[in-house]
């Protein structure tokens, strides 16, 4: 679990304060951004090339069904309890006032993103909220020529570096319509233009996997 600010005071022997004061100094709004930023490079430094289809030091052609699905199930949870290490509750309240005030919900996502986009235009319409999820560069721009300023749009891009989606959010900035973005942690290009950022855990060990857990916590 996460030491709090307290806690460190107590082990440091430096007042709450001071730490506070310290965290500011590295360019940080507060000690909670500090320990995000500071997870997500311990995170980042993980051997990339771990093999996390290993169970008891057999690789995954030997696996059997059981052992075969607690690997899988690992890779899922593992992948939003690091997610909930680092999201910012004050992006997620942001992003869910401009949600709850939208006459109309767009989304614009590609590739592997799409079926994310789907997944949200199922919830957000069971609870009464207009969406549509734009899956193609064309109907993008599209949709995004014709946006509104009591809608919102959100842009999905795993890396945040996504093209067609970095030119969606530059047009949607520039007419000042509001944006969420959905990215891994980090500083990227989409988390530069949007006005709220939903970040999540970016690492992904082993061939593929990042696809699977970037999905699983996108999703949630």
């Amino acid at each position: 679990s996460t030491m709090t600010v307290v806690e460190l005071s107590k082990k440091s022997k430096a007042s709450p304060a001071t730490i506070v004061r310290f965290c500011n100094a590295l360019g940080f709004e507060g000690y909670r951004e500090f320990v995000r930023a500071l997870y997500h490079d311990a995170e980042s430094g993980l051997d990339q090339e771990q093999n996390v289809y290993t169970v008891n030091n057999d690789v995954i052609e030997t696996l059997n069904i059981g052992e075969t699905i607690n690997v899988v199930s690992k890779i899922n949870i593992e992948a939003i309890e690091n997610t909930l290490k680092i999201i910012s509750e004050k992006e997620v309240e942001k992003a869910v006032d401009l949600i709850d005030k939208a006459k109309r919900v767009k989304i614009f996502a590609l590739s592997g993103s799409t079926v994310v986009g789907d997944d949200a235009v199922f919830k957000f319409e069971r609870l009464g909220i207009d969406c549509q999820n734009y899956t193609t560069p064309h109907s993008q721009i599209l949709a995004a020529s014709i946006m509104q300023q009591d809608e919102v749009a959100i842009l999905i891009s795993y890396t945040g570096e996504t093209n067609d989606i970095i030119v969606i959010a530059n047009y949607l900035k520039k007419a000042g319509c509001k944006s969420i973005g959905i990215s891994r942690f980090g500083e990227n290009s989409l988390s530069k233009l949007v006005d709220v950022n939903l970040q999540h855990s970016s690492v992904g060990k082993g061939i593929r996997t990042y696809s699977i857990r970037s999905r699983v916590v996108q999703h949630n």
